[in-house]
């Protein structure tokens, strides 16, 4: 089966980009039980259980222990292979993503092991779409903190990281350059948004609002691009 599935990696990749993310799983888990330790195996099933977690809507309990289960199979990945690009790039998505179900201090203390890991699979792979966009989220996100997230940040490490909105829509852009694809778009817009270039954001919200849907995460970011759009 391992090596049927290494001879067809494409086709394995074709049923993720599907969205069968179920059988992806199923398929991975079958040949991770004879072939533990190969990280293009490890990496694909972090992928997969976190873009199944995608699927899910905002609060729904069966998002966070896939989430969770995603980096376990990124941190074996990382350990089966440090110069794996795609390992790091899932181990800082999924990481990142933990941040919504633990505390705020410990969330404090992994941003700079998320951004490591960003930084690397960047490093090994700078022309990945994914990586330039998680990027850009990682950059969004913290030049979003409120003062006293900052102020907490700078009581647990010396130099906390810092990043604006501008440098946050460098990274979504230059991801739009790479691949086309809807949850970017969305992120431009909102980037676009905290700039107060309403003109803009409206150009990008429409553009997501206007896009054929192709599974439910498309639907997530097309609807959150029409409530944006009411607003503006």
């Amino acid at each position: 089966l391992f090596s049927r599935l290494m001879a067809d990696i494409a086709k394995l990749d074709q049923l993720q980009d599907d969205k069968k993310f179920d059988e992806v799983m199923n398929l991975l888990t079958t040949a991770v039980e004879s072939e533990g330790d190969n990280v293009e195996i490890l990496w694909r099933l972090s992928r997969a259980y976190f873009d199944k977690s995608q699927e899910l809507a905002a609060g729904d309990k069966g998002k966070e222990p896939l989430i969770h289960t995603s980096r376990e199979w990124a941190e074996k990945a990382v350990a089966a292979d440090d110069q794996n690009w795609a390992a790091h790039k899932w181990m800082a998505i999924s990481l990142s993503s933990e941040g919504d179900y633990i505390a705020k201090k410990q969330k404090i203390e992994n941003a700079f092991k998320v951004k490591e890991h960003a930084d690397k699979a960047h490093a090994l792979n700078p022309e990945d779409s994914t990586t330039l966009h998680f990027l850009g989220r990682f950059a969004f996100t913290i030049a979003g903190i409120s003062w006293m997230e900052r102020k907490l940040a700078s009581t647990l490490m010396a130099t906390p990281p810092t990043a604006t909105f501008e440098e946050a829509l460098d990274f979504f852009l230059r991801a739009e350059e790479k691949r086309k694809f809807l949850l970017n778009q969305l992120w431009i817009a909102k980037t676009y948004q905290k700039l107060g270039n309403k003109a803009k954001a409206k150009e990008w919200f429409t553009t997501v609002s206007q896009a054929q849907s192709t599974c439910e995460s498309d639907n997530n970011d097309i609807a959150e691009a029409n409530t944006a759009l009411k607003k503006l």
